[in-house]
């Protein structure tokens, strides 16, 4: 199993604890690289399987495409910052904002270059970092706000986030893309079964 720096930091983790009572945590040989090197490796058949995130579904002819989960982006920002009395902005509203954002290699950098593009603004990028731990400190110390989808965000990080009112905007999705020749073994099935969420009534 691979994962996509997105998708290893976001979503991943909240699998571990269910994948080891399962007992197939230590049957994943996981390593993580960008979605166009996964994508090469799975029709090449040197992977199973790979997490991989995109703004909006995943086009990958020639594989199989299980979407997983589909979450919208949100500004965060210190819960002492003038925006926390918002729950909601639009992204043209942030002009005069200062950012720090995630490097390139996330998708959350494709979503940033849309909503700046969209909205017809260029806030000022004043830090950017891989490091997502970092990037909710600096938030917390108002050095800049930040755009980050809503699952990266959990009580424990004292963040505030506002919901984007801009129409037609991009998700944060996640798919597990494998092989259509891949061999479903009971313990595909079960992983499958982990990583897939139940579907709402």
């Amino acid at each position: 199993m691979a994962c996509h720096p997105s998708s290893a930091i976001f979503y991943f983790p909240t699998l571990a604890p269910r994948l080891m009572q399962a007992g197939l945590i230590d049957q994943l040989d996981t390593v993580e690289a960008g979605s166009q090197n996964l994508l090469a490796d799975l029709r090449a058949g040197h992977l199973d399987g790979a997490l991989l995130g995109s703004t909006g579904p995943l086009n990958a002819p020639a594989l199989t495409v299980q979407p997983l989960r589909q979450v919208p982006f949100t500004i965060v920002v210190a819960p002492d910052h003038p925006l926390a009395a918002q729950t909601h902005v639009s992204f043209a509203d942030l002009q005069d904002e200062p950012f720090v954002t995630l490097a390139e290699g996330f998708v959350h950098t494709k979503a940033f270059d849309w909503f700046t593009h969209t909205a017809g603004i260029q806030p000022s990028v004043v830090y950017r970092t891989q490091d997502v731990g970092l990037l909710k400190h600096m938030v917390q110390a108002k050095v800049g706000i930040a755009l980050l989808a809503e699952m990266a965000v959990q009580p424990a990080d004292h963040l505030h986030t506002l919901t984007l009112d801009d129409p037609g905007q991009p998700t944060f999705d996640i798919a597990l893309v494998t092989s259509k020749t891949l061999q479903q073994t009971p313990a595909f099935t079960q992983l499958l079964t982990i990583l897939t969420p139940p579907s709402a009534d």
